[in-house]
């Protein structure tokens, strides 16, 4: 008989594949986030940091070009208002970090989507698979509001216009 004896890592890891995501976001995305939560006032960026400290599974899709940040509570998906940023309802793309960068594969675009007002996802136009912060020359951020758009609108390819 094979014993095998786990600590309380192995198992948060073992648990992680059966969620298919892991428990929280990776550097390039915490780069991402660090620039959209610099544009904001210090009462709202406390609460995005509250979310962000709270988030407890990360989902991505399509090679990381699109990331779902959850907070789960008791099984359940939960957003609640101390740490909301904005006071709607709805979905809304909240803020777009762009990457300069030499290398193609970390030189993005990428879109911070907001739901009931806290943070929720990052939509990027491309997969992040094989991004590299350090390989990231600049990044500029700018919020897209108010007024802030749902992403379900019909907005063409999915991207603000260049300005």
């Amino acid at each position: 008989m094979l014993l095998v004896r786990l600590t309380a890592g192995d198992a948060m890891g073992f648990l992680d594949w059966f969620r298919a995501g892991s428990r929280q976001p990776n550097a390039f995305e915490d780069a991402i986030l660090d620039q959209v939560q610099g544009l904001l006032s210090p009462d709202d960026a406390r609460r995005f940091a509250l979310r962000r400290k709270a988030i407890n599974l990360v989902q991505r899709h399509g090679g990381g070009q699109e990331v779902n940040l959850y907070q789960r509570r008791g099984g359940k998906v939960v957003f609640p208002p101390e740490t909301a940023v904005v006071g709607d309802p709805a979905s809304i793309d909240f803020a777009e970090v762009e990457t300069r960068s030499q290398d193609p594969m970390s030189r993005l675009r990428a879109v911070v989507g907001l739901h009931e007002g806290n943070l929720a996802s990052i939509e990027f136009n491309r997969p992040t698979e094989h991004a590299d912060t350090a390989r990231v020359e600049e990044m500029r951020a700018r919020l897209l509001g108010p007024p802030f758009r749902n992403p379900d609108d019909d907005r063409g390819d999915g991207w603000p216009e260049d300005r």
